[in-house]
């Protein structure tokens, strides 16, 4: 993993190569160690703070992508906290692509969706969607049974009636992303009818799901619970009208839209809180070429062609609000101006602010984008910063470069670019269609060419790429790019690419003068066919040519036949192919197959002509010749281009000097055997031709008359694969530090197409293809290498990894129906061929990391190998175990327990989690080491328990194993009802209180050591800790917010000033609190002309801010008066107890920290968030900072 900053301020950027590591394994599979008393309670000073606000810009190596991430802000609520990002996929652009609301590329993070790709008819839309078909039929209605069964299922499938797909789900929120689908289970319990796949245990629940098949409504809404407990509402919903006229391959098209997205909504947390998402409809409108067909009789005959076109409505929705239940917000606004760059008819608007508001509606700080449309479709070209409200602060902005342009969209009415590849990249394309050239050969041999589209790729680096990223603080990253090349189509090696040379024979003869003119004269040459002839393509091996010259006869003699000519026989006089002369055509050719010549054998090539006593003196002549094509052992090319774009370098500039540049070049070969090979595979293909039959004759005729067609379209009829959101994936990708690997290399290995490929059907009808992608784009194998010299490396460190053998997958059967012969003519079940099954698998798939082997070499050349293994439950959501093994060949095993492992009569917190779907916390934690005669002795444990507090459930002790040696006899919760085993468990720490927002006020830690936290700003901030002291006998006002910190006090406007000791108020009324016994301290920062009154006792205050103490013992009430003084930051605990108090500001950034000595330090910010200044309590700076940014 490689850091590289960039410039100098608050906004560096972080450059991650990601590479999977074990501590990262476990975060993702569900390891989650409760909270304890070394997390952060108190957050860190400003000046760390300030250090810890990174971008980050990762690299997906699989697929040669960088991905660009601008975080903007979180606004959090409780335990729920919401990040906001703007990012960007360059991975190319397709030239029909229409760009997001942030620009060609870019998209706005924040929420979440629920979508959904509809095959078919959507499932829950009445008697024609699959959950209706699917409560009433099973697969084999489809595969089995009689005609007079199978045929009215059959039509009613093709006839879209019914529907035997279900629809494709996917989710991607909050860090969860995965797919879900109905399946054929002949109930509606939504938890036995939904498979999902995630590698995190959820559940999802349709809202509003009516099952009536006269219904005709959709689902209104989805609900996911992840296994922390957090529920998600996606409901505000995105539909789609598509209407076109009916074609081959789109036969279901319906007036009525169709919802294919949920956005998220609602937030709540298992302690309350909320968070909410508010969105602005918009509309877009405008009609595509869909495709293009034609369809040739018996393959060759001139075609029937048909453009199709649709018209695409999308009811959709944009973000406009996220608000918390405590009133803090993020606004999303337009910007003035509509877009321009969109076809047909839109509402759209970019993204022109996203402003950030306190609890009091007042703006904290904004995000200003600016856009053109220099690309050809909307562009952002700059993102900055702006300051909190009142204040002129703003930073310089993100600012964005780019290359080409794609072709302007703007205003068309409807979209039909013709220059495209196959994967809807730009190529070089110029014919005015998008069908492919075909060629065809005919039943006599005769070849047919029918000119068409280009669709191979340029290799060109495309239109609207973006190139370089300048930042704030005036460094920069630059992007270079190169095509995507691929050597394998799954696991098939393409044909190599050599150069060739022209080689034949020729053979020619003229005329001498000859008594008789009937005699026919000729020349011949013997040849051999060479075993290395080769056909370019769309052409046959040999090309047979002839010319001849012919002069006049004399008056009277008939001319007819007696011509030159030219012919190849074989040895035995058999004429191969024949060409005499015509005065329409003194010059013939013809191509020759394999079959014509075969490799190896002898023919004979003649010239011939007559002897012609002419009389204009001239003479007859005949040249032929065979020409064929033969492959020299140069190799042209072992790899081909395929569309869209890599990265090849990142280059980081920190704004001052080219010589401090940090390079990463990046390199996707791979050694095959003794080749170097570019390790890029694709899935397939493109096939865009294939045989059909279509009846001909009477259309109510009874009996079928099908004939042969070679059906062509535009688009191709094999699935071309997808892999982590790319067509192609690479095996070995290899990245040099430095540009020649100055700075040491690291190669990559990963599972592709070859060892993973889909499961592709090539027949009609076509259907999707069965993704195996689960099992693609792992990392298997990592080796990072130190540079030795130009060229040589040495290897430092290796990892391999294993994932499951058996992933896990859940297959739902799936069937697409279509015509095997298409048009008129009778139907029923005695013609049930007419139908084409289309069969695959809609695959709900993950395969988890299982084990690990890291290797480091020395110097000397020793290894040192350290194994690790995961066990997972039957799910393989959750690590039950983890085993590491070392080169002494001991082991130690750590078991993880979570609540839902436990029996239903263990201890009832345990139960309680299970109730709230609360799964991910560890119950326990147990290490045993394994020796190597074989023998286990616990060496660690823990143990956690919870407990009720209110409405929750919190972690309520923490428990270590606390043995002196390792132990043979432990005995762990999971065996014991949920009971721990209080012979060797100690307890580290105890949660004695929480408050209603799930905030710890007391904890408690070895030798009764108690320390106390008072809450504020709406219970999310700490602003007193106190040690040595029980939370109900202490108590804090600062008058900042809501929360008055154990005081009592009359919350009015009247009794707050502005004019403030520390925050921004302090208060000028009555404070009281009850009392335990015991001795306190009070104390109290005032200021004012008068004398306030604490329990009785005046003290007379200055006219500046002055702390008074008091020192009470045995009361059980206390009282102050301010008596119109102000006062502020109002202390009470006992007399051998220490308390620090803190303020903040609307963003939660601490604005002042006083010690248990009621020393204080500020701290000052720009509107910016910025730390400026830091002055100690007597108002002098300690620490000034000023910000300056280069240029």
């Amino acid at each position: 993993m490689t850091h590289v900053f960039k410039g100098k301020g608050p906004w560096i950027v972080l450059i991650t190569f990601f590479v999977l590591d074990w501590g990262t394994a476990l975060a993702q599979l569900g390891v989650k160690p409760v909270n304890t008393a070394s997390d952060n309670i108190i957050p860190p000073s400003p000046e760390a703070a300030a250090l810890a606000r990174y971008a980050a810009v990762p690299v997906g190596l699989y697929t040669g992508t960088p991905q660009v991430s601008i975080p903007l802000w979180e606004l959090k609520e409780g335990d729920i906290t919401v990040p906001v990002s703007l990012s960007y996929h360059a991975a190319g652009n397709k030239v029909e692509e229409i760009a997001s609301r942030t620009g060609l590329g870019w998209t706005l993070n924040a929420g979440g969706i629920v979508t959904r790709t509809i095959m078919g008819e959507a499932d829950e839309y009445g008697y024609s969607g699959f959950i209706n078909f699917s409560m009433h039929h099973a697969p084999m209605d489809i595969l089995a049974g009689t005609a007079a069964e199978r045929f009215p299922v059959l039509h009613g499938l093709e006839d879209c009636e019914a529907d035997a797909q279900p629809d494709q789900f996917s989710f991607n929120f909050g860090g969860y992303t995965g797919k879900f689908a109905f399946n054929w289970n002949q109930t509606l319990d939504m938890a036995q009818k939904i498979d999902v796949s995630s590698e995190r245990r959820i559940t999802v629940r349709p809202v509003g799901l009516n099952t009536d098949p006269m219904s005709t409504s959709f689902i209104q809404a989805w609900e996911i619970t992840t296994d922390d407990g957090m529920k998600y509402l996606f409901e505000a919903q995105e539909s789609v009208r598509i209407t076109s006229q009916s074609g081959m391959f789109y036969p279901c098209r319906y007036d009525r839209p169709r919802v294919t997205g949920w956005y998220l909504t609602r937030i709540t947390s298992p302690l309350g809180h909320v968070v909410m998402f508010e969105y602005t409809p918009y509309d877009l409108q405008y009609m595509l070429r869909s495709s293009e067909t034609a369809s040739h009789r018996e393959g060759w005959e001139p075609a029937n062609t048909d453009i199709s076109y649709e018209t695409m409505a999308t009811s959709g929705k944009y973000l406009s609000r996220i608000v918390t239940g405590s009133g803090a917000s993020i606004l999303l606004k337009n910007s003035s101006q509509p877009r321009t760059d969109l076809p047909g008819y839109n509402t759209l608007y970019s993204l022109g602010e996203i402003e950030v508001l306190d609890r009091d509606g007042k703006r904290i700080r904004a995000f200003a984008n600016s856009y053109t449309n220099s690309t050809g479709r909307l562009t952002l070209e700059s993102i900055q910063e702006l300051g909190s409200a009142g204040t002129l602060t703003v930073k310089p902005p993100h600012r964005f470069v780019y290359t080409g342009t794609l072709p302007s969209l703007g205003g068309l009415p409807t979209v039909k670019i013709n220059n495209q590849d196959h994967w809807g990249f730009a190529n070089n394309n110029t014919e005015p269609t998008l069908l492919p050239t075909y060629r065809f050969t005919r039943w006599d041999g005769t070849p047919v060419n029918y000119a068409g589209a280009s669709r191979e790729p340029s290799g060109a680096v495309g239109g609207g790429i973006l190139t370089k990223i300048i930042y704030p603080a005036g460094g920069s990253t630059t992007f270079d790019y190169e095509p995507h090349v691929y050597s394998y189509v799954g696991s098939t090696r393409i044909e190599k690419t050599y150069e060739t040379v022209t080689k034949g024979v020729s053979v020619s003869h003229q005329s001498t003068t000859s008594s008789e003119a009937s005699v026919r004269q000729f020349t011949q040459k013997l040849f051999t066919v060479p075993q290395e002839a080769i056909a370019e393509a769309g052409h046959k091996p040999f090309t047979f040519t002839f010319t001849g010259s012919y002069c006049s006869f004399p008056p009277g003699i008939n001319e007819a036949g007696l011509g030159p000519s030219a012919w190849i026989e074989d040895l035995s006089g058999n004429v191969i192919r024949h060409f005499s002369y015509s005065s329409s055509a003194q010059t013939k050719s013809a191509e020759l197959s394999f079959t014509d010549l075969r490799p190896g054998q002898q023919y004979y090539l003649v010239a011939s002509t007559l002897g012609n006593p002419c009389t204009n003196g001239g003479r007859d002549g005949s040249t032929a010749s065979v020409t064929w094509l033969e492959k020299t052992e140069n190799v042209l090319s072992n790899s081909k281009i395929a569309g869209g774009l890599r990265i090849s370098k990142i280059t980081d500039h920190d704004g001052i000097s080219t010589a401090n540049d940090i390079v990463r070049r990046f390199d996707y070969t791979m050694l095959d055997g003794q080749e170097v090979v570019s390790s890029g595979v694709i899935a397939a293909i493109p096939q865009y031709e294939f045989e059909t039959r279509v009846h001909e004759g009477d259309d109510n005729s009874p009996v079928l008359n099908p004939k042969d067609y070679i059906s062509r379209i535009s688009n191709s009829v094999v699935a071309l694969g997808n892999t982590q959101g790319s067509h192609i994936g690479y095996r070995q990708v290899n990245v040099f530090h430095g540009i020649n690997g100055e700075g040491g290399k690291t190669e990559s290995f990963f599972t592709s197409f070859d060892t993973s490929p889909d499961n592709i059907v090539t027949q009609v009808p076509f259907p999707p293809a069965s993704s195996y992608d689960h099992s693609r784009g792992l990392l298997v194998k990592q080796i990072d290498y130190k540079y030795e010299t130009a060229g040589v490396f040495k290897a430092v460190r290796m990892i391999e990894n294993k994932y499951d053998s058996v992933p896990v997958i859940k297959k739902i059967p799936a069937y697409k129906i279509g015509l095997a012969i298409t048009g008129g003519g009778p139907f029923g079940e005695g013609f049930i061929e007419r139908y084409a099954i289309g069969g695959y698998t809609y695959n709900l798939a993950f395969r988890p990391m299982v084990s690990s082997r890291e290797t480091l070499f020395d110097e000397n050349g020793h290894t040192f190998v350290t194994r690790k293994a995961l066990a997972f439950d039957a799910a393989r959501q959750f690590v039950i175990s983890e085993t590491e093994r070392t080169s002494e060949g001991k082991s130690l095993v750590t078991e993880y327990r979570y609540p839902w492992q436990y029996t239903p009569g263990a201890a009832p917190f345990i139960q309680q989690l299970v109730q709230r779907h609360i799964l991910s916390p560890v119950i326990e934690s147990v290490t045993r080491e394994t020796s190597q005669d074989g023998s286990q002795r616990v060496v660690a444990a823990k143990y956690y328990q919870f407990d009720t507090f209110g409405n929750n459930i919190l972690p309520s002790r923490q428990l270590t194993f606390g043995a002196t040696s390792a132990v043979t006899d432990f005995r762990a919760s999971v065996s014991n009802n949920g009971a721990f085993d209080d012979r060797y468990y100690r307890e580290t720490i105890k949660y004695d209180r929480y408050n209603n927002a799930g905030k710890p006020e007391q904890v408690t830690t070895p030798g009764d050591v108690v320390t106390a936290y008072l809450w504020g700003y709406d219970n999310s901030l700490p602003v007193a800790k106190i040690f040595n002291a029980a939370i109900d006998r202490c108590a804090y006002a600062g008058f900042e917010s809501a929360n008055k910190g154990n005081w009592s006090y009359i919350d009015a406007p009247d009794n707050y000033s502005t004019d403030a000791r520390t925050g921004k108020r302090s208060f000028k009324g009555i404070v009281s609190a009850s009392l335990q016994s015991g001795s306190y301290v009070v104390s109290l920062w005032a200021r004012g002309s008068g004398s306030i009154k604490v329990n009785g006792s005046w003290q007379a205050v200055s006219a500046t801010w002055t702390r008074y103490q008091w020192t009470l013992s045995g009361p059980r009430e206390l009282t102050i008066e301010a008596n119109g003084n102000l006062i502020d930051d109002v202390r009470l605990h006992p007399a051998e107890a220490h308390m620090k108090t803190y303020t903040y500001d609307a963003s939660g950034s601490m604005t002042s920290a006083t010690d248990e000595n009621h020393i204080t330090a500020f701290y000052q910010y720009d509107g910016l968030g910025r730390l400026v200044t830091v002055k100690d309590e007597e108002g002098n700076i300690v620490k000034h900072n000023q910000y300056q940014y280069k240029n």
